[in-house]
């Protein structure tokens, strides 16, 4: 139990720096007048290398040889993918209801959940 909470703890910790810089270049295209999609795509580009990183050998702690590096690669991508549908899906939803800023918090916390779940079981699940 204690693995795992040291695991979200570091996950909280790199995603806070992830959301942060992710959030604040949304904010700033949806400010300059871009549309939401286009700055939410943007806003998820610009964390993407610097989050599988981070959570391969930080929060994670995974070590091994490059030979499971690709299958990692593709198995965090069509992961971020699932995870970005998934905020898409609440983006559009919560834009009916509240403002740009508050629907794209929203969907950013629906995003960071189901990304950390299925990283943690499926691509830096532990290999013992």
């Amino acid at each position: 139990m204690a693995h795992i909470k040291s695991e979200v703890s570091r996950f909280i910790l790199i995603g806070g720096l992830n959301t942060l810089i992710g959030l604040s270049v949304i904010y700033i295209f949806v400010y300059i007048g871009l549309d939401n999609y286009l700055s939410n795509a943007i806003g998820y580009g610009v964390g993407l290398f610097f989050s599988f990183i981070l959570n391969k050998y930080y929060v994670f702690r995974h070590n091994e040889s490059n030979k499971v590096l690709l299958t990692q690669v593709v198995q965090f991508m069509i992961i971020f993918f699932i995870a970005y549908g998934f905020n898409l899906i609440i983006l559009y939803t919560f834009l009916h209801f509240t403002t740009s800023y508050f629907s794209q918090l929203f969907a950013m916390i629906g995003y960071t959940v189901v990304f950390f779940l299925l990283n943690k079981f499926i691509t830096f699940k532990d290999l013992k």
